[in-house]
């Protein structure tokens, strides 16, 4: 019987004690789909300093960018990016298509969103989906969808 209940606790422990995070970053990378098509970087960077969080994703084939900018990041927050509510708002998304063609959500550009499900000293991962506009009058905007991002320690 003692030995029944000591496998039985066991198992307990090993099947309730066996927690993983799956938020925790797992590599360097950010992925998305820009107007349906897909992007996925082969350099990606983290910078943490001075309560800004940025992450940046290069396809290095193509030159397209992706970069991630937080302030004041906060894990389990959501970013309401678009207009900004205060002048110290830096919240944002920039996506580089080309040399000259730079599409933002934040700085009062686009709108969408970015959640920061993992954040410590050392690493950041999260999701994002935004509307981005061209930076210059009247050109244009992509739609950002499907991102994720991680990083697994800041330069």
């Amino acid at each position: 019987m003692k030995k029944h209940l000591l496998l039985l606790l066991a198992f307990t422990l090993l099947f309730f004690n066996c927690e993983t995070d799956s938020d925790t970053p797992s590599g360097d990378y950010v992925t998305c789909k820009i107007n349906g098509d897909s992007f996925t970087s082969t350099y990606t960077a983290g910078y943490y300093s001075f309560d800004i969080l940025s992450i940046t994703g290069i396809e290095l084939s193509s030159e397209k960018f992706v970069n991630i900018t937080i302030l004041n990041p906060i894990e389990g927050a959501t970013y309401n990016l678009g207009a900004i509510s205060d002048e110290t708002d830096v919240s944002s998304i920039t996506a580089g298509l080309s040399e000259y063609e730079n599409y933002t959500a934040g700085f009062d550009y686009g709108s969408g969103t970015i959640t920061l499900t993992h954040f410590d000293d050392n690493s950041a991962a999260g999701t994002f989906s935004v509307i981005a506009e061209f930076e210059e009058d009247e050109g244009g905007s992509i739609e950002i969808t499907s991102g994720k991002f991680s990083v697994t320690s800041f330069l």
